[in-house]
């Protein structure tokens, strides 16, 4: 059975945290610093099975990390976006968090190119230290272990 996948829109909070006491929370705050969220915004995830969906709560629903996948979670709906399984396993391959958020609101490019590109295309790849695109050649696209996502193995072609 296909799931659907969903990127997070903001950090999850642990609801049992935001439920305690003024007090307490005041004093975990004092004492420990800032409780850390549950899952950070551009976290991936999937939808569990109808049968591990909560009944009559039409909000939320019961999710797992794509990559954590002992991270179960209730989720209101509103703070998740709904991707497609290629743009997961895209974005999977990407570390990190705010990247991810970036390609999928600003880049959409770059997921579809992911989507459509494949062994022997001629791509540009910028170069971070020359501070430009180079010419290359896709040699590889595909599951690289132990990283998780779709990768892509390029060549170089010109010189720099």
């Amino acid at each position: 059975m296909k799931r659907s996948n969903f990127i997070l829109l903001r950090d999850l909070e642990d609801p049992s945290n935001q439920a305690s006491g003024v007090l307490w929370g005041m004093l975990s705050n004092y004492v420990y610093g800032t409780l850390p969220p549950i899952a950070l915004k551009g976290e991936l995830f999937e939808a569990l099975p109808a049968d591990e969906q909560l009944v009559g709560i039409e909000d939320k629903i019961a999710i797992r990390g794509l990559k954590q996948k002992y991270l179960k979670v209730e989720c209101p709906k509103e703070d998740l976006q709904a991707i497609n399984e290629h743009d997961a396993q895209i974005l999977l391959a990407v570390q990190s968090y705010s990247e991810r958020c970036r390609m999928l609101n600003e880049r959409q490019d770059l997921l579809r190119w992911g989507g459509s590109e494949n062994e022997g295309c001629q791509v540009l790849v910028w170069i971070e230290d020359l501070r430009k695109n180079v010419g290359a050649i896709v040699h590889y696209k595909g599951a690289l272990p132990p990283y998780d996502g779709i990768m892509f193995g390029v060549e170089i072609v010109v010189s720099v």
